[in-house]
């Protein structure tokens, strides 16, 4: 069964994505901030990142290029960019982060679900 990590500093987002992923199969690791997703990635190992972008403590974009850079995420994990800002520029940056994919809030379930499959294939 593939492990997702999700990170956001909303808990009731991310109980809104466990129940989403946990219905389809997967085990769900949480983290309400970068700097614990930095650790629970490195001890986790999970198969999938789900990042949002806008939090305390630690960004997303910070986490996401710590992550990507210092080779804290086994090569090939892909990281999906949650966020409330949707122009190219976001885009462009979620890209350069090192994020595989970009999902909007508020999230549109069936849009998460084709994303995690276009980025584990």
């Amino acid at each position: 069964m593939a492990k997702v990590l999700v990170v956001d500093d909303e808990e009731i987002i991310r109980g809104f994505l466990r129940v989403h992923f946990e219905g389809a199969g997967y085990d769900v690791i949480e983290a309400a901030n970068g700097e614990t997703a930095l650790t629970l990635a490195n001890d986790e190992s999970p198969d999938l990142i789900v990042m949002d972008m806008n939090m305390p403590v630690m960004t997303g974009w910070d986490a996401v290029k710590a992550l990507k850079q210092d080779g804290l995420v086994t090569a090939g994990v892909p990281i999906i960019a949650l966020t409330a800002h949707n122009t190219p520029d976001d885009h462009a940056a979620a890209h350069e982060a090192g994020c595989d994919a970009f999902v909007e809030k508020p999230i549109d379930p069936d849009r998460l679900m084709d994303a995690v499959s276009r980025v584990l294939g």
